[in-house]
């Protein structure tokens, strides 16, 4: 725990992502990084004690929960 430091798990990626795809994943990344950027301005300028509040780290890669799975009949 970091004194004053909030943890926040909240940026989405509003599509399905190919997990095996690495123009997929890259575009992912792309986008949800733009969208921690918005977040943060929306932080700063919409909720009040969050005026000087800064992103101290992302995650290194994009994750996903699930990119197969297997199916068929179960005995």
């Amino acid at each position: 725990m970091i004194p004053g430091a909030y943890w926040v798990n909240m940026a989405g990626i509003p599509w399905v992502v190919n997990g095996i795809d690495p123009y997929s994943l890259t575009q992912a990344t792309i986008q949800g990084r733009k969208l921690v950027r918005e977040l943060q301005r929306f932080f700063n300028e919409e909720i009040p004690g969050l005026n000087h509040a800064q992103v101290m780290q992302t995650a290194a890669k994009i994750g996903l929960r699930e990119t197969r799975r297997v199916t068929g009949s179960t005995y």
